[in-house]
Formats: structure tokens, C-alpha cells, sequence
């Protein structure tokens, strides 16, 4: 497994001596399997007049033996663990915590809950609202791409509508079935941050 890390300085080897306490999953080294999310953490050093090195690290087998924690979601019992971890009060021993860390959005619903300003099942409905407003972003920018494609070859003079096909019954059963599946999607993957 292919991990990335960003930093100010040159990190070989992951360490705990740089890291600060009361973040999300803990004093630890934050790695994130997605390239693109490293580059873009390095810009908050930039912002800052630092310079900023992407670390790059193959973990494939050097976790093997070692315990670890899963999140599959922002759930309960992440919210719960989350706490803990920033108020300094997590006792558990795991060596790797798998999970998805507080974005921006997620921050700010976490503070209010940190803060008693709201209760747990309020900040658990706005961490699903948020994953539900992602995806739903996800797919109006997906068919704006798809605009812009079918606009080029349209200029291109390409034409791939297959008219016997439109007018089929199969193409409309299709359509139906495409459509259930992706409010099936949409419901299952925006509901994932349920209360267990």
C-alpha cells in the first residue's frame, strides 16, 4: 500500500516526535492513501511562506502484525473516538487508525458538538447532510463534464445516437433501472453516517 504524507521538512521515516496532540485520531503520523489530497495540504505551507515536501511510503507489508482500527464512516462510534483523541482522553492502544479525518464542514459540526452547542444525533444528521450534498455535487459536475463532451462532438460532427436503440422499450427498462440504482447509491452512501 502506497501512502503519502506532507510536511515542511523531509520525513524518511514516519515519527512521533513532530506530531501534536488532541488531533482527531490522536498523537500520530497522518498519512492519506490519495496523492492529490497530499499536494493540496502542501499549499496550507505555502500560505505560510514554508516550504513543503511530499513524503511517499510503501506500508505493504510493515502493518501486518499491528492492531488496527477501522472507520468505515462518520458514525457514532468515530464521533466518539474523535472526541476523545482531542480531549487527550483516548486510552486505546491501537497502532494505525483507518478513517476519514475532519474536513472543513466536519470541523465545524464536530466544534459545535465539542462545545455542547449541539447534541450528538444533530451533529451526526449534518455530517450525513454534508456526504449527501458531496455526492450530489459529484454528480451535477459529472454530467457538466458530460455537457461539454457531447457539446465537442456535436462540433465534431461525431454523431453516436443510436435512434432504433431510444426508441426501444429495452432503453427505457434501461434508463428505469439506471436511475433506482442511483438513488439506491445516493440513499445507502448519504446514510452511512447513521447512528449505530
Amino acid at each position: 500500500m502506497i501512502l503519502y504524507h506532507t510536511s515542511y521538512m523531509v520525513v524518511e521515516q514516519p515519527d512521533l516526535e513532530h506530531s501534536r496532540d488532541y488531533l482527531d485520531f490522536g498523537k500520530g503520523f497522518y498519512w492519506t492513501s490519495l496523492r492529490q489530497q497530499a499536494v493540496l495540504y502542501s499549499e496550507r505551507f505555502f500560505l505560510r511562506g514554508r516550504q513543503a515536501f511530499l513524503g511517499e511510503y510503501d506500508l505493504s507489508d510493515a502493518y501486518v502484525d499491528l492492531s488496527i482500527k477501522t472507520f468505515e464512516a462518520y458514525d457514532e462510534e468515530w464521533l466518539d473516538f474523535v472526541f476523545q483523541c482531542r480531549k487527550g482522553e483516548d486510552k486505546s492502544e491501537y497502532d494505525i487508525v483507518i478513517g476519514g479525518i475532519a474536513d472543513d464542514k466536519i470541523f465545524k459540526t464536530i466544534d459545535l458538538y465539542f462545545t455542547g452547542d449541539i447534541s450528538k444525533d444533530e451533529a451526526l444528521n449534518k455530517a450525513r447532510f454534508d456526504r449527501g450534498t458531496l455526492i450530489a455535487s459529484g454528480f451535477i459536475a459529472g454530467g457538466a463534464l458530460m455537457g461539454v463532451v457531447s457539446a465537442i462532438l456535436k462540433f465534431a460532427g461525431v454523431e453516436l445516437f443510436a435512434a432504433d436503440w431510444a426508441a426501444s422499450s429495452a432503453a427505457e427498462w434501461t434508463a428505469l433501472a439506471m436511475y433506482i440504482a442511483i438513488m439506491i447509491y445516493f440513499t445507502v452512501h448519504t446514510l452511512k453516517a447513521k447512528k449505530e
